[in-house]
């Protein structure tokens, strides 16, 4: 089973790592075998009439199979979204992903795409030292952080986590992190291969956005959100860094 996740992790896009484990479900008579089956042919068929009956028997086994699927993260500040067949996304509020990040290692082991949302309560930094030192990370893709009261002391927690080599999709929206956090975003080896990176409403000064402009840094950078229109310290900067990201650049 660990061998099958492997591949899943290596090969997200191709069903066929999850046909494989599929197959491996149903010789065991596991219900998730089919589940995975239709999932994966309702995301080749698209919109369709066709993809009917499989949304409804998709629904059907979910109900009959929830509390083992989802068990304890079945709640009203969590949301899980499957995709083929298997946990690919969570949205969880900070004081719950801090008491439930076993149950979630062992219910999402290819988990892509993780949210962590009302971080009133407190929180973020035993969830970033729990996420640091997770196997969660190993496949995480898409960490959505905004909002959570982000400090660049964090920023440098997720650094030099070994196991967060994946992200291609960083959110630090909102969040009061200084030039140090941005400096380790910029050129720490973990956030090499960002695709998008979202720093809007975070209060860049000239020097931070000069280390945005690096040359041999970002580059696989498609979208970069910043909220550089309202700030008369940035707004000098603001030309230089449309030359080198040009339409990849967003300013709020």
């Amino acid at each position: 089973e660990t061998e099958c996740f492997r591949d899943i992790a290596e090969h997200p896009n191709d069903p066929t790592c999850r046909l494989i484990y599929a197959d491996w479900l149903e010789e065991r008579g596991d219900p998730r075998g089919e589940f995975i089956r239709l999932q994966c042919a309702r995301e080749e068929m698209g919109r369709c009439p066709q993809a009917g009956p499989l949304a409804l028997r998709e629904r059907q086994l979910m109900h009959q199979n929830r509390r083992e699927w989802i068990g304890p993260l079945h709640r009203s500040d969590m949301r899980v979204k499957f995709r083929g067949g298997l946990i690919d996304e969570v949205v969880v509020s900070t004081w719950a992903f801090n008491r439930l990040i076993d149950d979630l290692q062992q219910r999402a082991p290819v988990l892509r795409s993780l949210r962590l949302s009302d971080s009133s309560k407190g929180g973020i930094a035993e969830a970033i030292k729990r996420l640091a030192n997770s196997p969660l990370a190993e496949h995480l893709r898409s960490l959505d952080l905004s909002g959570c009261g982000v400090t660049s002391a964090h920023v440098r927690r997720l650094a030099q986590a070994t196991k967060l080599t994946r992200l291609t999709t960083l959110l630090l929206a909102s969040n009061p992190i200084c030039e140090d956090g941005i400096r380790l975003l910029v050129r720490a080896g973990n956030f090499a291969h960002l695709q998008v990176l979202d720093l809007n409403g975070i209060a860049l000064r000239r020097k931070t956005m000069k280390m945005l402009m690096e040359p041999d840094r970002l580059l696989d950078l498609r979208l970069l959100v910043i909220s550089g229109r309202h700030n008369p310290a940035a707004q000098r900067m603001l030309k230089p860094l449309q030359a080198r990201f040009g339409d990849r650049l967003m300013d709020c």
